[in-house]
């Protein structure tokens, strides 16, 4: 709306998603909100001691990987690098978070050290990854021996797995999204059909 004096008043539409903390047995007026900023936030992870979770944000201008401490509310950015890094999850042990980064040109599995910042290239060849924003990102095992991600394999997406020192290996074709079970030994997965479905 125009003023008389030629000042406008208007209204800006912003598209902003943010992070909950709640039980899931309580209505969801009694969660707290975690983030509020004026851009996207997913993919959060809580780390094993439930004291801090790791999400991926763009409010810097590319996707990051943040950690925000859910005594104090403070938050830090943890990859902090002109590259997308996105999907981030927990080692076991809490030392570490394996998230998918575009740092060489495709996306690929690395590994960030939470205390000093640290990044290490885990995944050994340069794989196609998908891209989409619903897909599962790298899932460390509960034993902490292996990283499962999503990559191209032979003929069709495929599941992987890769240990801590980078040895790759194929673990099962046409997976769609996955998780680890408890034991680390199983995985549950989304996976095409026989009719391709």
């Amino acid at each position: 709306v125009v003023s008389a004096d030629g000042q406008i008043a208007y209204t800006e539409y912003s598209h902003q998603v943010d992070l909950y903390w709640g039980a899931v047995d309580q209505p969801q007026e009694t969660h707290q909100r975690l983030t509020s900023h004026t851009r996207n936030n997913f993919g959060g992870r809580v780390s094993p001691d439930g004291r801090h979770v790791a999400y991926h944000s763009d409010r810097s201008g590319d996707y990051e990987i943040w950690l925000l401490d859910r005594d104090t509310g403070s938050e830090r950015n943890l990859t902090g690098h002109p590259a997308v890094d996105i999907m981030g999850d927990w080692s076991p042990d809490g030392r570490e978070i394996v998230f998918l980064s575009s740092r060489e040109r495709s996306l690929q599995v690395w590994v960030v050290e939470v205390e000093s910042g640290r990044v290490r290239r885990v995944s050994e060849k340069s794989r196609a990854m998908p891209s989409e924003p619903h897909f599962s990102g790298p899932r460390w095992s509960p034993d902490g021996r292996a990283i499962g991600f999503l990559a191209a394999g032979e003929k069709e997406q495929a599941l992987w797995s890769v240990d801590p020192q980078g040895r790759e290996r194929a673990v099962l074709s046409g997976v769609m999204g996955f998780d680890w079970y408890r034991d680390s030994r199983q995985v549950v997965y989304t996976g095409k059909a026989l009719d391709g479905s």
